[in-house]
């Protein structure tokens, strides 16, 4: 294998565990609401779900967010678990179906509160899966700036370092974009955080 395959291959490898890490760190994270209107036992259901989620069950915690939803559609975590949990069931082996159900349930969690950053973390996590479309990792990573600059109290609610992650996936969304000025850009951002991030090394030293 030549030098150039060698390390593409190991490029591929490193985002692909970078993505996969994004998704696994996540634990649970019960939902709240600011003015108590959340439907009769939509908080409840919301709670199941993350609970569900944290324990690996995601048909569990796709049903809870669900039956969430069904309770207070206007419930911004529900519809960002439901997200979370669809894409967690089609890891193994994603479909476009599986992937867009998860893009529109983050969209709507979006929708109904566009400053819940876990949600932009969600769709642009799953836009840079999806890449079905060229304009996919360019929107993945406009989503993940959108993540970076939504409310930190939302961004900071798992059990990662969210902000040099964040810059680094967003740098490789760019570099499979295309634009290796602003991946380059990513990654230093990312390093400035966290000095010894793996990804953002490896995609440093393949941007000028």
């Amino acid at each position: 294998m030549s030098d150039v395959c060698r390390r593409w291959s190991w490029e591929r490898a490193c985002v692909s565990i970078l993505w996969v890490l994004l998704c696994a760190w996540l634990i649970s994270c019960g939902g709240d609401s600011d003015d108590g209107a959340n439907g009769p036992g939509a908080d409840e259901a919301l709670a199941a779900g993350w609970a569900a989620y944290e324990l690996g069950d995601y048909a569990t915690a796709a049903s809870e967010f669900g039956r969430a939803v069904g309770l207070d559609s206007g419930l911004a975590d529900a519809h960002n678990g439901l997200g979370w949990s669809q894409l967690s069931l089609s890891t193994g082996a994603p479909t476009r179906a599986g992937l867009d159900s998860s893009v529109a349930s983050f969209g709507q969690a979006l929708q109904e509160d566009n400053q819940l950053a876990d949600a932009w973390v969600g769709i642009g996590h799953t836009l840079f899966l999806r890449r079905s479309e060229s304009s996919d990792f360019v929107d993945a990573a406009k989503a993940l700036e959108s993540a970076l600059s939504a409310d930190p109290a939302s961004l900071y609610r798992h059990d990662y370092t969210p902000a040099s992650k964040v810059h680094a996936a967003q740098a490789w969304s760019y570099y499979y974009a295309g634009d290796l000025t602003a991946a380059r850009r990513g990654a230093d951002e990312a390093l400035a955080l966290e000095p010894d991030l793996g990804a953002a090394l490896v995609l440093q030293s393949l941007t000028p």
